[in-house]
């Protein structure tokens, strides 16, 4: 039975064991690429995990053979390359910092406390409505000519 250990896309544990259950040989004229069907040791939900290696044996192999941790620093197999992708922590570059900082906070509270980031991610939503029903009654307001009582 080989593992690996990577950040799971489904439950977003971090760190968790990945174990593989099935493995073939991708077609490749520069290196020995492999995909791998893995399964996420808490979730039990499935990963395709591609690796590159330097050196005969399949990750299966080499895994059991070696850490992890020692086989990606020599080069001997390389990080997995994991589909689907997981989530981005960060929030998109045009949000406001106050905004940015409630959805981050929701984000890294998801696995932890999701109450806590169900409170955060509404502060989130309502700062940006606060903020774009603000920007749109100034458009209001600087876009409309209201006459003054000296020129009626």
């Amino acid at each position: 039975m080989s593992v690996f250990k990577a950040d799971c896309p489904h439950c977003g544990t971090r760190s968790v064991a990945f174990t593989i259950s099935a493995e073939r040989q991708a077609p490749s004229r520069d290196y020995l690429a492999w995909d791998t069907l893995a399964i996420c040791g808490y979730c039990d939900r499935g990963i395709l995990a591609n690796f590159e290696a330097s050196t005969d044996g399949a990750p299966t192999e080499l895994l059991e053979k070696g850490g992890q941790e020692y086989l990606f620093e020599e080069g001997y197999l390389s990080e997995p390359e994991i589909y689907p992708s997981t989530m981005s922590d960060e929030a998109p570059g045009h949000v406001p910092d106050n905004i940015k900082r409630f959805y981050e906070q929701g984000v890294d509270n998801l696995q932890k406390n999701w109450d806590a980031s169900g409170g955060m991610f509404r502060k989130a939503l309502e700062a940006a409505l606060r903020t774009n029903s603000q920007m749109s009654r100034a458009t209001c307001i600087t876009g409309l000519k209201v006459p003054s009582k000296r020129e009626g």
